[in-house]
């Protein structure tokens, strides 16, 4: 995250901008209403409950086995028993590589919350020289959320990757 949007994405080296190029044929643009995180979970009513308490989610409804949460800001995720029926079986594997991150205004003021609340951070706050300010903690299933404060690049980032 760069101020200004100069950069529209960063990949640890230079400014990389989105390819134009098309692979495989012509583009096929899917024409979709919405699009919905899903995370399959060991325990529906547990990982609501950790959205509800640390990340301040409401339960939208819940049929035991799903649940859809929407948060005040407009974020939605949704929650899918892994054992289901309804799962594929390829599907029920526990979960591993996936990161939910969420912008705040004050990651420090979250991360006192969450360690007072008793959550264990699994990567403490850090300033990062690309222009953010982040912690990390996992939910019931191992998948990490990343608390995100954009912060002003630092300078010799912005030297290094020709940006100043």
């Amino acid at each position: 995250m760069i101020d200004g949007g100069r950069v529209t994405r960063l990949v640890g080296r230079r400014n990389v901008r989105p390819s134009r190029e098309r692979v495989g044929g012509a583009r096929q643009n899917m024409n979709f209403q919405r699009s919905a995180t899903v995370l399959l979970v060991s325990d529906v009513a547990v990982s609501a409950a950790f959205y509800q308490r640390y990340l301040g989610f409401d339960v939208g409804f819940d049929m035991g086995w799903f649940a859809s949460l929407k948060h005040p800001s407009g974020a939605t995720l949704d929650l899918w028993l892994r054992s289901h029926d309804t799962v594929p079986a390829f599907l029920r594997r526990p979960v591993g590589g996936v990161v939910l991150a969420f912008v705040v205004e004050d990651a420090n003021a979250e991360a006192a919350k969450m360690a007072a609340a008793g959550l264990r951070i699994a990567k403490a706050l850090t300033d990062n020289p690309w222009g953010q300010r982040n912690f990390v903690v996992e939910d019931p299933d191992g998948v990490a959320i990343d608390i995100v404060q954009p912060i002003p690049p630092s300078p010799e980032f912005l030297r290094e990757h020709g940006l100043a």
